[in-house]
C-alpha cells in the first residue's frame, strides 16, 4: 500500500521523501527534517509510533501528520507501558493533536438506508449488540463485525446468481451429492447422484511428479551393437588364425601368446558396447551391469594395450642397445607383464567393492522438464558411483595414464627399427599412439558429458570401437598378408636372424649395431 500511495503521490507531480526504521527513528526524523518535509504519511505500529512522535518535536503548526486510522490514542498511551520511551502521555497529547488519520468505516454512517437483507445498520448493530449479551466492547474483533457480515452476503449473492445462470442457460441442474449430519458431525454420500468428475477423476491435491530414466535410443544402440559385434567376430577369425598356424615363421616370431591377449582384451572392451540401459531393454540389475562395464573396459584395456606395450618393450630392450650384449626376452616374461597389469586391476576391484562399493545414483538430466496437465515429467541419468569415487578413478587414470605415456616413449625411441622377420613392430608403434590419443580425448569428454547419457554412450562405444578396430587390423592384417603370399625371408640372411631369432623368443648376440632400415649390419 505505501508503495502504491507513493508511486500515486508522484503521478500527482508531489516530491517523495521516504525513509524506513526498523528501532531507533531518530536518525530517519533527522533525515526527513534536514530536507525540510513538512508534511508526514506515517504507517507503523502503536509502539513505534509513540517513538515517533516522541522525537525532535516535528509538530504544531508547521507540520501535518497523517496516519493509520486503525490505532488511536489508547492504544498509543498503551504502547507505552514498559517501555523506555521518554515522554509523558500528556506530551504524546500534545504531539498528536491534528493528526489526520485515514480509515476505513466499520459500520455504514447512514444508518438509516436499508441494504439487500432488508436490515439499516443501526438495525444490523442492535440486533448484533443483542446477540453477544452487550458484550461488543469486551470482544476481540467487534467493530470489524460488519465486515464479516457483508462477506457472507456477497458470497450467498454469488452463488445465488451462479445457480440462477445455470438454470437460464440450461446447462445443468444443481444436485445434491452428500449431506452434512450436525449431530454426528458426519457426511453422508448420496446413494442416487453419480459425482461426474471433469477429466478422468477427482483432480490431484497436488502436482504429480514421473520420473523417467533417461536410455540410449534404440536405433544408437543397434547401430553400435553392429559394428561392436561384426569387430568381436573380426577378432575370433584372428584368434582361430593365429592359433592354427601359430607354428609358421610369420606368426611364431611376433609372439602368438601376446596375440592372443590382444584380441582378448578387444573382444572385452567391445562386450562392454553391448552392456547398456537402452529404450525398450528388460529391467535386468542395473547395479550388475554397471559394473560390468567398468570391468569389462579395466580388464580389456590392461590385456591389449598391455600385450602391446610389453611387446613395444622387448624391441626396445633388444634393438636400441648399441654395444656388444648378449639379452634374451622370453614371451613369458611378457605374459608375466601383462598379468601383473591385469593383477593390479583385480586388486583395485576387489578394495573398492570391499571398502567402498559402487551404487546407483540418479541425477537430473540435461532435458527440461515437460508438463501434462497436473504432471510433470522430470528425467534423470543413472550413474554407477561410490562414495570415494574420484579416489577410485584418479588412481586408476594415473596408472594408466603412465602406462600410456611409458608406451609413447617405448614407441618413439624404437620408431627406426625395421626388421622384416618382426613383422608387427612399427605397426604396434602405431597402435599405442592411437590408444593414447583417443584415450586422452574420450576420458575428459566423458566425464564432461556424464549427464547426457546419449552423448556419453556415443563417445564412449565410438572411442572403444576405434581403437580396437584399428588395433586388431594393423597387427593381423599384415600377417594374414604375408602368410597369403607365402613370404620368406633373402637367401644369405637367415644365418644372422636364426641366430637373433630362436623359436618365440627374441635373443640379440654379438650384434654391434643395428641399422635402421630393413637390414641388420653386423661388424
Amino acid at each position: 500500500q505505501s508503495n502504491s500511495l507513493n508511486l500515486a503521490m508522484r503521478e500527482a507531480g508531489m516530491t517523495v521523501i521516504s525513509d524506513t526504521f526498523e528501532e531507533n527513528p531518530k536518525a530517519g526524523l533527522q533525515y526527513l527534517k534536514n530536507e525540510d518535509v513538512r508534511i508526514i504519511i506515517g504507517t507503523f505500529y502503536p509502539l513505534a509510533a509513540t517513538k515517533v512522535y516522541c522525537e525532535l518535536g516535528m509538530y504544531g503548526a508547521k507540520y501535518a501528520w497523517f496516519g493509520t486510522g486503525w490505532y488511536g490514542p489508547d492504544l498509543i498511551y498503551g504502547a507505552m507501558s514498559g517501555t523506555s520511551i521518554d515522554c509523558t502521555p500528556e506530551q504524546i497529547g500534545e504531539v498528536i493533536e491534528g493528526l489526520f488519520v485515514v480509515s476505513d468505516y466499520e459500520l455504514n454512517p447512514d444508518t438509516e438506508n436499508v441494504g439487500i437483507s432488508n436490515l439499516t445498520p443501526h438495525e444490523y448493530i442492535t440486533l448484533y449488540d443483542e446477540y453477544v449479551n452487550y458484550t461488543g466492547d469486551s470482544l476481540v474483533g467487534y467493530a470489524n463485525s460488519p465486515y464479516s457480515y457483508d462477506t457472507v452476503w456477497a458470497i450467498a449473492l454469488a452463488l445465488n446468481t451462479t445457480m440462477n445462470d445455470l438454470k437460464r442457460s440450461g446447462d445443468g441442474e444443481y444436485v445434491a451429492v452428500a449431506r452434512y449430519r450436525a449431530e454426528t458431525d458426519t457426511v453422508e454420500m448420496s446413494h442416487e447422484t453419480t459425482i461426474i468428475w471433469i477429466g478422468t477423476g477427482p483432480p490431484n491435491d497436488e502436482i504429480e511428479h514421473v520420473y523417467i530414466t533417461e536410455k540410449v535410443p534404440l536405433y544408437l544402440y543397434i547401430t553400435m551393437s553392429v559394428f561392436a559385434g561384426v569387430g568381436i567376430l573380426c577378432a575370433i577369425v584372428f584368434l582361430f588364425f593365429n592359433i592354427k598356424f601359430r607354428y609358421k615363421r610369420v606368426i611364431k616370431m611376433s609372439s602368438p601368446t601376446i596375440n592372443n591377449f590382444i584380441l582378448g582384451g578387444c573382444i572385452a572392451s567391445y562386450l562392454s558396447v553391448f552392456i547398456e540401459n537402452f529404450e525398450g531393454s528388460p529391467q535386468v540389475d542395473a547395479l550388475l551391469s554397471c559394473k560390468m562395464n567398468t570391468y569389462l573396459l579395466m580388464y580389456g584395456f590392461s590385456a591389449a594395450y598391455g600385450a602391446l606395450f610389453s611387446k613395444t618393450w622387448r624391441v626396445h630392450i633388444i634393438f636400441t642397445n648399441k654395444h656388444i650384449i648378449k639379452k634374451t626376452i622370453k614371451d613369458i616374461q611378457l605374459v608375466g607383464l601383462v598379468l601383473v597389469l591385469l593383477s593390479i586391476d583385480s586388486i583395485i576391484i576387489i578394495l573398492w567393492e570391499s571398502l567402498d562399493p559402487l551404487e546407483i545414483h540418479y541425477y537430473d538430466a540435461i532435458k527440461l522438464p515437460e508438463e501434462f496437465d497436473d504432471r510433470t515429467v522430470l528425467y534423470q541419468v543413472r550413474l554407477c558411483e561410490s562414495e570415494h569415487m574420484s579416489y577410485w578413478i584418479g588412481t586408476l587414470y594415473s596408472i594408466k595414464s603412465v602406462l600410456l605415456l611409458f608406451g609413447v616413449f617405448l614407441a618413439w625411441e624404437t620408431r627406426k627399427v625395421s626388421i622384416p622377420i618382426l613383422n608387427d613392430s612399427r605397426y604396434i608403434g602405431i597402435c599405442i599412439y592411437n590408444v593414447v590419443i583417443l584415450c586422452g580425448l574420450g576420458a575428459p569428454l566423458v566425464y564432461a558429458l556424464r549427464f547426457q547419457s546419449m552423448m556419453r554412450y556415443t563417445i564412449t562405444s565410438t572411442f572403444v570401437i576405434l581403437a580396437t578396430t584399428v588395433t586388431q587390423l594393423l597387427v593381423f592384417i599384415p600377417k594374414l598378408l604375408t602368410y597369403r603370399e607365402g613370404h620368406v625371408m633373402p637367401t644369405g640372411t637367415s644365418g644372422i636372424r636364426d641366430q637373433l631369432f630362436e623359436t618365440s623368443n627374441f635373443k640379440a648376440t654379438a650384434v654391434k649395431e643395428i641399422v635402421p632400415t630393413t637390414n641388420i649390419g653386423v661388424q
